[in-house]
Formats: structure tokens, sequence, C-alpha cells
């Protein structure tokens, strides 16, 4: 009866066994189809944005090719691309490269110029209102009655920009269609 109880222990352990084995084959399966999945769902949604992308690229191109045959359509393209002028116009070419550092250039003297301002009426609402206590944000002056070093070489900067603004244009030229039209 010992012998009966061992062999059904054993039959019971190897039917656990392969049941176990059924089991973890059966997650496995599962976990790689879930992985294949997902990554597919993330594939549909790049492919849906790319064809987004292509149909507005598609609808700007339809647009274009109505517009292909009007007349302003055709000037505008040849001034563009073969730089053509109309009778007593001047065109100036300029380095692309080059303009586009003016241009950087003329915002960052604009923004100098605003900023400025923006002291400038600042210091007018200061010297209106009775001044008692200089605000937390302000430097007292000096005791000789001169202004701090750094407000004094904002002002330069500020000076110097003006002066800059003048000279930078009459350099770079004027753009590349004529104003005389």
């Amino acid at each position: 009866m010992a012998e009966r109880n061992g062999r059904k222990k054993k039959r019971v352990n190897v039917v656990r066994l392969v049941l176990a084995l059924i089991v973890v084959v059966l997650v496995g399966v599962g976990a790689v189809s879930v992985k294949t999945i997902i990554g597919l769902h993330l594939e549909k949604s790049e492919l849906e944005k790319e064809n987004a992308m292509l149909e507005q690229e598609k609808s700007d191109l339809q647009a274009e090719l109505k517009s292909i045959d009007d007349l302003e359509y055709i000037e505008e393209q040849a001034r563009k691309q073969l730089r053509m002028i109309k009778p007593g116009e001047v065109l100036f070419v300029l380095d692309e490269k080059r303009s586009e550092e003016v241009e950087q250039e003329e915002q960052e003297i604009l923004q100098e110029e605003a900023d400025a301002q923006k002291e400038a009426d600042s210091e007018e609402a200061s010297d209106e209102a009775p001044a008692e206590e200089p605000a937390p944000d302000e430097e007292a002056p000096a005791e000789d009655g001169e202004a701090p070093a750094e407000e004094s070489g904002e002002e330069e900067s500020g000076e110097e920009a003006s002066g800059e603004e003048a000279t930078e244009p009459e350099e770079a030229g004027e753009p590349e269609t004529g104003e005389d039209e």
C-alpha cells in the first residue's frame, strides 16, 4: 500500500509539473502577443500622424495647383525664384546669411531701445513721485549725486544702440523686392 501512495504522489507531481509547464507556456505566449499588439498600436498611431501630414501637404499642393494659372502667382514666383523685376525697379541682391545677421542685429537694437525707453519712462515716473525711500528693486543713488555705475552703463549702451541703427540699414541695402512699383 505504501507503494501505491508513492506512485500516486509521483503521478500527481508529474501532472502538476505538466500543468505548470503549460501555464508558463501560455503566459509566455500571452506576453509576446500583448507586446506585439502594443507595438502595432504605436505603429498605427505614427502612420495616422504621417497620413494626416501627407493629406495636409496634398491639400496645399492642390491649392497651389489651382492658383498656378493666376498672373499674380506667376509674378510672385518669378520674383522669388528667378529674381525678375519690373521695368524701373532696382534689385538688391544680399547675401542671405548676411541679411539674416542684419535682421537679428536690428531686432537686438530694437529690444535695447525698448528697454531704454522703459527705463526712461520709469525714471520720469520716479521723478514725478516724491522719493522718500528707493523702491526695493532700485539701488540708492551714490552720495555725491551721481547714478550708480550699472545704470550709467545701461544708458551708454542705449545711446550706442541708437547710433548703430542709423548706420546698419545703410550697409545692409534694400530688400530684394524694389519699392518703385
